[in-house]
């Protein structure tokens, strides 16, 4: 898992040979000129998905993991508690949607606050539950970059 400011991006362009395009995309995108959905940059390999959705509490919800798509996960408004847990070891609660290209699991996570122009990288061996309430649940609006292993 990577955890920074969308300011150091160039910090982390040779991380994957897709990160370079995908950062491009987030710190050069006029966001508020699209609308929630999909948003194809490279086919397959790279897109961008935008979400306005509430901040739920943590008591009941579930944890994901990705085998095929690195997720970059960047605020745009409000904010939000991420959980993270290294998948070393733990057992899905369900088993992986190859289609859906997921894996939920009830764990118990550490948390870190994601703030506007924030960004994390969770890779195949990161369990994360995003959109957790700060305080109380709040509306927040998000883009998510699937980048293709």
């Amino acid at each position: 898992m990577i955890l920074d400011s969308l300011d150091n991006h160039t910090l982390y362009k040779s991380v994957h040979p897709l990160f370079r395009e995908a950062f491009h995309y987030l710190v050069h995108t006029n966001f508020n000129t699209l609308a929630d959905g999909k948003h194809v940059i490279d086919d397959d390999n790279l897109f961008a998905i935008l979400n306005t959705y509430k901040t739920r509490a943590e008591k009941g919800a579930r944890a994901e993991s990705h085998r095929k798509y690195i997720d970059i996960q960047c605020l745009l408004t409000g904010m939000e508690r991420i959980g993270h847990l290294p998948l070393d070891g733990v057992r899905a609660a369900t088993a992986y949607d190859k289609k859906k290209d997921i894996a939920w699991y009830d764990v118990r996570c550490s948390f870190f606050r994601l703030n506007p122009g924030m960004f994390a990288v969770f890779f195949p061996g990161d369990i994360h539950m995003p959109g957790i309430s700060v305080h109380s649940a709040s509306i927040l609006r998000k883009v998510v970059i699937k980048v293709r292993v």
